[in-house]
């Protein structure tokens, strides 16, 4: 084999050994621009929002080995700053409702009422809350990792920055609205939270009492207030 045959044999052979490494940092790099399509679309649809009203379906699933997993539903309206009213209907009736402060949790079945803190981080871990109203730099406070994504949406891992009350958070989104479609929280034990949304209503302008509880005559409330 003469030197140009040689030369002309190298360069075939690292053309088909660099073939499939062009082609992973191509994936790579169509990976990072669809992530950061992504979080740009959630946060242009949502760090302008005022309020919310939209249902819900939640799936919790327990730490425990074994254990089953619940399922509820409902509706809920959400405000600035961080007030929230959750109905749920199904399987039975219950109501968390918060001004921002105090947190109201009312079980008409038991006639029972909890009086307790509102932490800085506010109700469910933020999964619902702070990632439906006004979130808007996803970049600074977690760390992104991309379960999927396509020109239909995306599934997005966000990994805590800072010690928060939970692991890790996921949501999916569609493209190019930016619209949430669910929410997924891990907490520090374990427990696994869904929420997913349906019939999303955005700045409909909630009545300010929505967000105010009085505990009806005759039941009994336990106040866990500091």
């Amino acid at each position: 084999m003469n030197s140009s045959n040689r030369i002309a044999c190298l360069t075939l052979v690292t053309l088909i050994c660099a073939a499939p490494l062009l082609q992973a940092q191509e994936v790579l790099e169509e990976a990072k621009t669809c992530q950061q399509t992504a979080v740009e679309a959630v946060e242009r649809r949502h760090q302008a929002v005022e309020d919310l009203r939209v249902d819900f379906v939640q799936t919790t699933q327990p730490a425990a080995p074994g254990s089953p997993k619940t399922r509820s539903s409902g509706h809920a309206i959400l405000a600035l700053p961080n007030r929230m009213r959750w109905t749920y209907e199904s399987p039975e009736k219950s109501l968390l409702v918060t001004d921002g402060k105090i947190l109201w949790l009312f079980d008409p079945g038991f006639g029972e009422v909890q009086k307790l803190p509102v932490g800085e981080e506010g109700l469910f871990g933020v999964a619902a809350a702070q990632f439906l109203l006004g979130r808007s730099d996803l970049g600074a406070e977690f760390r992104i990792r991309t379960v999927n994504c396509d020109s239909q949406g995306a599934v997005l891992e966000l990994l805590p920055r800072k010690p928060t009350s939970y692991q890790r958070l996921t949501l999916a989104t569609t493209r190019p609205t930016g619209d949430i479609r669910w929410t997924e929280v891990v907490d520090l034990l374990g427990n696994t939270t869904r929420l997913d949304f349906s019939d999303s209503e955005f700045d409909t302008g909630p009545d300010p009492s929505l967000f105010v509880f009085e505990p009806p005559t005759g039941s009994r409330v336990i106040d866990l207030l500091p």
